[in-house]
């Protein structure tokens, strides 16, 4: 009896790990840390599982203001984000919230960066100019990521309700163990 209640206790940990084990990304355009020079009004990120209705996506500016979204499309496991107007020039936050397919509310966020170049678009590539621009607005880009603590406080934080997830099962799998033990030794102790 020992040996079966130790085989479901490893099955239940093994089964809680892998239900606690959430979605994130898969892909996205623009991409994390992409630098954009066209114009853009739409989003598109597509996750590991079907996600559904409740899922948002809000887009903040470099100054931390909401972009203004004229609507989010999901279907399955991609959602379509719209802004009401075409992206101005500099950095961007996206931040998604979504129901998975299992029910949890699961968040996360992404930056990327918009710089069109302007008008003169010939003249900065006869010059030899073009190749500057895009050099800047990589380090342009480099000095947001960096700046930018919330990207690596969200990770952090994902990262650490994962380690809490973990515990939790394991300490839920740990009680029913001995709950499971105390009823056993209370069964056998009745039995005498």
């Amino acid at each position: 009896m020992k040996k079966l209640l130790s085989l479901l206790f490893i099955v239940y940990l093994s089964f809680s790990s892998a239900v606690s084990a959430h979605t994130d990304v898969k892909n996205a355009s623009p991409a994390e840390g992409e630098t954009v020079t066209e114009n853009i009004q739409e989003l598109q990120l597509e996750f590991e599982t079907t996600i559904e209705n409740g899922s948002t996506l809000s887009l903040l500016s470099k100054s931390g203001t909401e972009v203004s979204i004229k609507g989010v499309q999901l279907t399955g496991n991609k959602m379509t984000a719209l802004t009401a107007e075409p992206l101005k020039n500099g950095p961007y936050t996206a931040n998604w919230r979504i129901v998975g397919k299992d029910g949890h509310l699961i968040e996360g966020s992404y930056s990327f960066n918009v710089q069109q170049e302007s008008g003169n678009q010939e003249s900065l590539a006869a010059t030899g100019e073009k190749a500057e621009v895009t050099d800047r607005a990589a380090d342009t880009q480099e000095l947001v990521e960096e700046s930018n603590p919330s990207t690596a406080a969200a990770a952090s934080e994902e990262q650490s309700q994962s380690k809490t997830n973990i515990v939790i099962s394991l300490l839920t799998g740990f009680m029913l163990f001995v709950v499971l033990q105390t009823v056993m030794w209370l069964v056998r102790r009745g039995r005498k």
